[in-house]
């Protein structure tokens, strides 16, 4: 309901409640005519705050994934609303392209990463502490642990190509993410071996889970189905598709 003001006239208290019909409103009625107007104050209309969500927080720990030989884990402090991942830096279970290759020589190298922020998801409330963000910025993190990075690649710094950069410029890595041998989800290894998003692209191209395959066999001998994985007889076998959480 959008909030109605009074302002000028040189009186006090006056309410009023808008009444809005398909996001439009269409009458105004005064609660209280207030007191002391000489004159005819101005009257604002402006949209309400939306209401506070509770003091319960959405708690994103479960949603982290583990798998492939990688390990990610988040922890929420209720209290304090920091939000601790634990992440080996390590894609999987996402998919991901081949490193080193031509335009990027750098492997990627596991990681010990403990990273703590400010976490605000679930509730509609104020950011008290906004930052800018800036080239090489860690800027957020995807559910299996892997950095997104801020697109720049720093002022005045050259291409990987040695294509030079134009004095007081930066060069976009989102735009050049051939130059930086980044995969098809955008994802690439820095210096360190660390790798990390700078796009959404690896929601669509690589968030697809483990690129391990298996055959699998089914026989009838005559006393019901017998199950083989990669030739090996499994008693319990359930066949599934999907991906990862977003």
């Amino acid at each position: 309901m959008p909030n109605i003001t009074f302002t000028g006239g040189g009186g006090s208290d006056a309410t009023a409640t808008a009444t809005v019909v398909d996001g439009v409103v269409t009458e105004i009625t005064i609660n209280n005519p207030g007191s002391g107007y000489s004159s005819a104050p101005a009257v604002g209309i402006a949209q309400s705050a939306p209401p506070n969500q509770g003091t319960t927080i959405h708690a994103p720990d479960s949603q982290f994934v583990s798998g492939g030989g990688s390990t990610t884990s988040a922890s929420l402090n209720q209290t304090t609303r920091l939000l601790t991942v634990v992440t080996d830096n390590l894609p999987q279970p996402a998919l991901y392209g081949s490193f080193p290759n031509p335009n990027n020589s750098n492997a990627i190298t596991g990681q010990s990463y403990n990273h703590t922020w400010v976490y605000r998801g679930g509730r509609n409330i104020s950011d008290e502490t906004p930052t800018a963000t800036t080239d090489q910025d860690s800027i957020g993190m995807a559910l299996n642990g892997i950095q997104l990075r801020h697109y720049s690649h720093g002022l005045d710094n050259d291409l990987p190509d040695g294509t030079g950069c134009p004095s007081g410029n930066t060069f976009n890595k989102i735009y050049n993410s051939a130059a930086f041998g980044a995969d098809n989800g955008g994802g690439a290894t820095d210096s360190s071996g660390v790798y990390n998003y700078t796009t959404g692209n690896f929601l669509v191209n690589t968030w697809k889970g483990s690129t391990t395959t298996y055959t699998v066999t089914v026989s009838d001998p005559g006393s019901g189905n017998k199950y083989y994985l990669n030739g090996g007889l499994t008693p319990n076998i359930i066949l599934t598709e999907g991906r990862i959480p977003v």
